[in-house]
């Protein structure tokens, strides 16, 4: 400078910038490649190194922390502002990843048919950190289980973080296969008009049958009398069977009194025969000293106690009946007047 006489000095001022603090913040605590072990977990931690600047330091982070040193930290981004005693500030941020969380897949196979053991589990971990180890609540130690009944199976998977999770599967089986027979029996023992139906509980739908090593549909018409062994089979070809007899509702399929009493009051008046068999039959009746009192037919079905032309006394009266079929009938009926 010049002063007021025109003197001038000439001098030089040194002056020093000082840089601001250099941060670098690490992932301490790492488990294969992730700075959480386990999904959710909060053991990770950040280590910051600071450069330059001004000792001392002083930090401050977004979850409120202080130090240099962050433990017991979840997954997530951290920031940090760092300020020496300048008053130079740094910012740095870090951001912890964490594996995605330890599951499974499951695919089941339940049992086929009530009571037996073809039951199947086989697991697929995901999730966490390959590889992964499981274990049954029998301590198998394999992916996949077989021959199982209907249960529930516990078990444990583990990650190479050894972090784990655990559940149970359960192994349905179908309820088993019954059958209730319904039946109409046939009116007599020659004519074939049953029926037979059936109704069918658990096991699993549809259903198929046979009859008598037949297959059929429900219900059968068209039934005669005899055993039968009706057999159902589900779609998972589970099969039940019943054997089962079916009877007439009655004995036979004709009906001829033993007696009547042809006094004309509209009741049991004629000895009249009632089939539904037969296409013809003759029949003879005999009084009680073998003589021949009545010839007739399907053409003329009953007779009146009459025998050329005159009633016939009280008394039992033998009879024969040939049927179209070969078939003879004896017996005898009782007349009262």
């Amino acid at each position: 400078g010049t002063d007021g006489n025109g003197c001038s000095n000439t001098a030089s001022v040194d002056v020093t910038s000082t840089a601001s603090p250099s941060i670098n913040a690490t992932i301490t605590n790492i488990y294969n490649g992730y700075g959480i072990s386990c999904k959710g977990g909060n053991d990770g931690a950040i280590q910051t190194n600071v450069q330059g600047g001004k000792a001392p330091y002083s930090y401050t982070w977004n979850n409120g922390a202080t130090s240099s040193f962050l433990s017991n930290l979840s997954a997530g981004t951290y920031i940090v502002n760092v300020e020496d005693s300048n008053g130079c500030l740094s910012t740095e941020s870090i951001t912890i990843n964490e594996p995605s969380t330890l599951s499974y897949l499951n695919v089941v196979e339940d049992v086929t048919c009530f009571d037996e053991q073809d039951g199947k589990i086989q697991l697929y971990p995901t999730g966490g950190v390959a590889p992964y180890t499981i274990s049954w609540f029998d301590g198998s130690s394999l992916s996949y289980l077989n021959n199982l009944s209907n249960d529930y199976y516990s078990f444990t998977i583990t990650d190479a973080n050894n972090c784990s999770t655990s559940d149970s599967v359960e192994v349905y089986e179908p309820s088993e296969l019954l059958i209730t027979i319904d039946t109409i029996p046939p009116t007599c023992e020659r004519i074939n008009d049953g029926q037979i139906d059936a109704f069918i509980t658990g096991g699993t739908y549809p259903y198929t049958y046979s009859l008598n090593g037949s297959a059929t549909a429900l219900p059968v018409d068209s039934i005669a009398i005899g055993s039968y062994l009706l057999k159902v089979t589900d779609s998972n070809n589970c099969t039940q069977s019943l054997a089962f007899d079916l009877g007439p509702l009655q004995p036979r399929c004709f009906m001829i009194p033993n007696m009547y009493s042809p006094n004309y009051d509209g009741y049991n008046d004629e000895f009249r025969i009632q089939h539904g068999i037969w296409s013809s039959y003759t029949i003879t009746i005999y009084n009680q000293i073998g003589q021949l009192v009545y010839s007739g037919s399907n053409n003329t079905p009953y007779w009146d106690g009459f025998s050329n032309g005159e009633p016939l006394p009280t008394g039992d009266y033998y009879y024969q009946l040939l049927t179209n079929e070969g078939e003879v009938i004896y017996g005898y009926v009782t007349l009262i007047r």
